[in-house]
């Protein structure tokens, strides 16, 4: 964790109001912690690299594995 603290291909951004209360529009992805993670990806527009078939399938974000 210390090594990525401050790294330029790393940024820190903390759940808003706003991804709490878009949770209803994210039904296609079922698990409440991955639906966190797409809601934020999507703000964010960020690519999510992860090997779960769930996130890797969800339409709104771009996954890598």
């Amino acid at each position: 964790m210390r090594k990525t603290r401050g790294g330029p291909a790393y940024a820190y951004d903390p759940l808003s109001i706003e991804d709490l209360l878009a949770m209803p529009d994210w039904e296609e992805v079922p698990e409440i912690h991955d639906r966190l993670i797409a809601i934020q990806a999507h703000r964010l527009g960020a690519t999510v690299l992860t090997c779960d078939p769930e996130l890797l399938a969800c339409s709104k974000i771009h996954g890598l594995w």
